[in-house]
């Protein structure tokens, strides 16, 4: 014979139920998140005496208890909303003592967001590159993107243990405001304090004015010896 959902035998008049409660855990459906997680499950049996829940929290039991019930449908059980790492199990119980344990699920929420520090040169003359530098807290974190007043610098910048190194070049003379942004995997943005840096325009050496030239030395004239001088004198006029 049958009850409901579930087979029961009848021997000498009495039903002997051998059938376990069927147990199943809809949500959460996925094994990490940045939202708050709502569990939801479904019991089913005809004879339910009561369900179990037992969660975990980073190792720790969280919440464990039991609730009467003649069966549930897709119930709302509970919700989490703090960062951690979450086991959760559904046992339910039948009026013949037929347990049933549920698939085991494991979750993490993680609502933080990554830290980024960030330095580069802060001063360049137009036709040099800006060296950028930095680290990550979050080791999920495996590229970020640079960002030059505003505006995408180039491709994702690779950050490998949580450093990266990177570069801008050609950057024209002015001032140049720097971030970085990086999103973890389920998609928490960090954005880092911004950095300052100044391209100036090259030096161009002035003109030199051309080097005075030395003048020519002039020798000291020697009488010569052989010179003969003559003067004229008058006669003197008579009176």
């Amino acid at each position: 014979a049958t009850s409901g959902n579930r087979s029961v035998t009848i021997t000498n008049g009495t039903a002997i139920d051998k059938i376990k409660p069927i147990v199943s855990i809809a949500s959460p459906a996925i094994s990490s998140t940045k939202d708050d997680v709502e569990i939801r499950a479904t019991v089913t049996d005809a004879h339910l005496e009561n369900y179990r829940l037992s969660v975990k929290k980073n190792g720790s039991i969280m919440i464990d208890g039991v609730n009467a019930s003649s069966g549930i449908t897709n119930q709302l059980l509970s919700t989490l909303t703090d960062d951690g790492e979450y086991e959760i199990v559904l046992t339910a119980r039948d009026a013949a003592g037929n347990e049933s344990i549920s698939e085991r699920k494991t979750i993490t929420i993680d609502k933080t967001t990554p830290v980024i520090q960030l330095s580069c040169t802060t001063l360049a003359i137009v036709g040099q590159t800006l060296e950028i530098n930095g680290s990550v807290d979050d080791p999920s974190v495996t590229d970020l993107q640079l960002y030059v007043n505003g505006d995408k610098s180039g491709e994702p910048v690779n950050v490998t243990n949580g450093i990266f190194t990177s570069s801008i070049p050609n950057l024209m003379v002015g001032n140049y405001n720097i971030v970085a942004k990086a999103h973890d995997t389920v998609g928490n943005e960090g954005t880092s304090e911004a950095v300052t840096a100044t391209v100036k325009p090259k030096l161009v050496a002035p003109l030199s004015a051309p080097a005075a030239q030395p003048e020519p030395e002039t020798e000291a004239s020697e009488p010569n010896s052989g010179s003969v001088t003559v003067t004229n004198t008058a006669p003197a006029r008579s009176s």
